[in-house]
């Protein structure tokens, strides 16, 4: 693990979630989504974070902006990772619906 507080929290949240679980959260939460500010687990990594990074010239509070940013990043990464890999399965199915219904018809149109 690195010494970047940043680095860190997302190296544990990637850890931690699988990007299929992990969009279903938020940093502060939505009606669709939950606030990951809320879960104990959560709290357990940022405290452990912050002892470990704190130094006279980092702040708690430097820390929790740095870690409410990584946290962010992270879920947003993550929906569009999980976006992207739906699409990608989407448009396999559609190419092989495509070759089956190519192939089908040069079936029929032989002599």
């Amino acid at each position: 693990m690195n010494d970047d507080p940043k680095t860190s929290m997302r190296y544990l949240l990637s850890y931690i979630m699988e990007p299929e679980v992990s969009i279903n959260f938020t940093l502060l939460g939505t009606s669709s989504k939950r606030a990951i500010q809320k879960c104990r687990f959560y709290g357990c990594v940022r405290s452990a974070l912050t002892n470990r990074s704190l130094s006279s010239s980092v702040t708690e509070k430097d820390l929790a902006k740095l870690y409410d940013m990584a946290t962010q990043s992270y879920f947003h990464d993550m929906r569009d990772k999980v976006q992207k890999r739906h699409r990608r399965k989407k448009e396999h199915v559609e190419s092989s619906v495509f070759k089956d219904i190519t192939n089908s018809q040069e079936l029929f149109e032989s002599p």
